[in-house]
Order: structure tokens, then sequence, then C-alpha cells
């Protein structure tokens, strides 16, 4: 899979990830359009992914999977989808002390 990305750092912690695909490799059919070139998603970085996950289930939201844990990157997300079809995931950086020290 070819992408590249973009995060845009702001203030009380607002990040903005943009990722656009070149190559995208179709997982499952419905996946498939998360991986799609060009604009595809958007990231949005909650405290807890399991909570927020719960709480869209509950709001019969469409989900795409429970919550998946990427130790080796550091991040657990998720993907949902909104009212207009656009597909939102929703992340949490795991050890963001870690990430903070080696910043400085």
């Amino acid at each position: 899979m070819k992408l590249r990305n973009a995060v845009l750092m702001g203030s009380h912690r607002f990040k903005l990830e943009l990722v656009q695909f070149y190559h995208p490799k179709a997982i499952k059919p419905k996946i498939h359009s998360i991986f799609k070139i060009g604009y595809n998603h958007i990231g949005i970085e909650v405290d807890n992914v399991n909570v927020v996950y719960e709480m869209l289930k509950e709001h019969h939201v469409a989900t795409y999977g429970k919550p998946v844990v990427m130790k080796k990157i550091g991040y657990s997300f998720f993907y949902a989808e909104d009212p207009d079809g656009n597909y939102l995931e929703f992340f949490q950086e795991l050890n963001p002390l870690k990430h903070s020290v080696l910043e400085q």
C-alpha cells in the first residue's frame, strides 16, 4: 500500500491527520472505500476509543469492526460512517507520555 500523510498539530490537543492512498489494497468490500485514492476519511483523536465505540454503537451508528490495537505504532482505532456516508476514523494514542518525552 502506498500512501502519504500530513499531521497538523494545534493547541489544546488538536491534531488533524490527512492521508492520501496511491495504491489501495482491498481488505473487504465495504472497507475498500476507506482505502480509495484521494480523500477518503477524517481522523479524530479521542482519549478512549473503546468508550467512543460503545457510545456510537448505542446510538446505532454504523461502525466497521471493533477497535484495533496496533502496539507497534502506538495507536488504537476504528472506523465509523456519518449520516452522509463519510468515513470517520477514531483513534487513540496509546502512550502519549512516551511520545511527548521523545519530542522534547
